[in-house]
This record gives C-alpha cells, sequence and structure tokens, in this order.
C-alpha cells in the first residue's frame, strides 16, 4: 500500500493550521484521525527527535526480526491516554484505565504513518513558526 492508502485506511489527516495568540500568528502541525494515534502522535510523538532516533528505528528492529531481542521495556512507549506496546507483526494500544488493548495496527502500517508523521513535521513551514 502507498502512504496515501495506509494515512486514508486509518482516516487520518496531518495538515497545517494557523493559530493566533495574542495576535501573534503560528503555524501549528496537527495529526488527525487514526483512532489511539491521533493523541499519541499528535500529542506525545510529535518531535522529530524521538521518532528518528527512538521510535522508528525501534519499528524497524522488529521488522528485521527483533534479533537481538530488545528488552520488554524498550518496546512500551506511553502517551497521553494509551501506550503502545510494539510487538513482531503489529503495535497494540493499550489504554491506561482499562489496561485493555483498544487499537492494533500491523507494525507495517505503523511504520508508514510515523514515517509520514516525521516527514511532514520536518517540512517547512515549520511547527510554531511565526506567519
Amino acid at each position: 500500500m502507498t502512504t496515501k492508502e495506509v494515512l486514508d485506511s486509518y482516516k487520518i489527516n496531518i495538515l497545517n493550521r494557523k493559530t493566533s495568540t495574542y495576535g501573534i500568528v503560528t503555524n501549528d502541525k496537527f495529526f488527525l484521525g487514526g483512532e489511539q494515534m491521533e493523541s499519541f502522535f499528535g500529542l506525545s510523538y510529535n518531535d522529530l527527535e524521538t521518532l528518528n532516533d527512538i521510535l522508528i528505528p525501534t519499528v524497524e528492529h522488529f521488522l528485521n526480526g527483533d534479533n537481538p531481542p530488545l528488552d520488554w521495556n524498550d518496546t512500551y512507549f506511553t502517551g497521553i491516554n494509551n501506550t503502545a506496546i510494539i510487538y513482531v507483526d503489529k503495535v497494540c494500544f493499550i489504554s491506561h484505565q482499562s489496561r485493555n488493548v483498544i487499537q492494533t495496527v500491523p507494525i507495517g502500517h505503523f511504520k508508514i504513518i510515523a514515517e509520514a508523521w516525521r516527514d511532514f513535521l520536518a517540512q517547512p513551514p515549520l511547527g510554531g513558526t511565526i506567519l
């Protein structure tokens, strides 16, 4: 599947939006849709350093067969209202309240989504840019 097809299948939109605070207009970047991925990426994993240095390399490690196996602590990514746990074939989102699985995403799709979000964050206008 192409990136657009994956994003469309989860009803994900990533967009720039002008916001004004005290008369200062800035560009903000938003990740909308994708059920649990909306708050996970939009609020918790919305910086290039974390995506490039931690999250995406962990996903790639699993896509490459988890060899050597990662410590289970390195597979948990805590968000605002959920935790994503990376497995060899999927990413499961666990509710902080109920501790139940509330969404499962195939790991290949998750990687495509994470890379699309990373690439979007890196392109101008950057988030917080004064317009």
